[in-house]
C-alpha cells in the first residue's frame, strides 16, 4: 500500500522500485574506473537468492521509505559478502552512508509518524547495478546479475 502523493510530492514509479543496498557516491556520470573495479566483484559473488519481507512505513524530511521492521538474515549476508569484497577491491562507500536496506516510495515533504502495515514479501531474484541520475528522476541499468534460487531438500 502506497501512500497517496499529496501536493509537491512525486511517486516512484514501479519500474525504478528497488531495495538499495550498497551506495557508491553521487556521480553525475559513473567513472569508468569505479565501475571496472565494481562489476568484476558483484559478477563473482556467490549469489544465493533470498527472501524480502517489508512492513514499516516511515515519513523523512524528503521521502517515504519501505523498511523491513525485523533483521533478513539471509539479506544481510549476502551484503555483507559484497561489501566485504568491494572492500578487498578498494571500493567502499562514502563515510556518512550506513547499510539499511529500503524502498523509496515517494520523494517530497511529508510530516506524520511511521507506521506498520501488512507485510509486503517477495524472493529477490536478481542483483542490479543502478545509476540514479541526480536531480532527473531516472534510474540507468548498468548491469544485472541473477541470483541462484535455492534447490528444496
Amino acid at each position: 500500500m502506497r501512500p497517496d502523493p499529496r501536493e509537491g510530492e512525486t511517486e516512484v514509479a514501479d519500474d525504478r522500485l528497488h531495495l538499495t543496498f550498497f551506495w557508491f557516491g553521487d556521480f553525475h556520470g559513473l567513472p569508468d574506473a569505479l565501475l571496472s573495479r565494481i562489476r568484476p566483484v558483484i559478477g563473482g559473488l556467490e549469489r544465493p537468492s533470498f527472501r524480502i519481507l517489508l512492513d514499516r512505513l516511515a515519513f523523512g524530511p524528503r521521502s517515504v521509505l519501505l523498511f523491513p521492521s525485523e533483521p533478513l538474515p539471509a539479506m544481510t549476508a549476502f551484503h555483507g559478502r559484497m561489501q566485504a569484497a568491494l572492500a578487498q577491491a578498494g571500493v567502499t562507500p562514502p563515510a556518512a552512508w550506513r547499510y539499511r536496506p529500503h524502498m523509496t516510495l515517494l520523494y517530497g515533504r511529508r510530516s506524520e509518524p511511521g507506521r506498520w502495515i501488512d507485510p509486503i514479501g517477495w524472493q529477490a531474484g536478481e542483483n542490479v547495478l543502478i545509476h540514479s541520475r541526480i536531480g532527473s528522476g531516472r534510474h540507468c541499468v548498468i548491469d544485472r546479475w541473477p541470483l541462484r534460487v535455492p534447490q528444496p531438500a
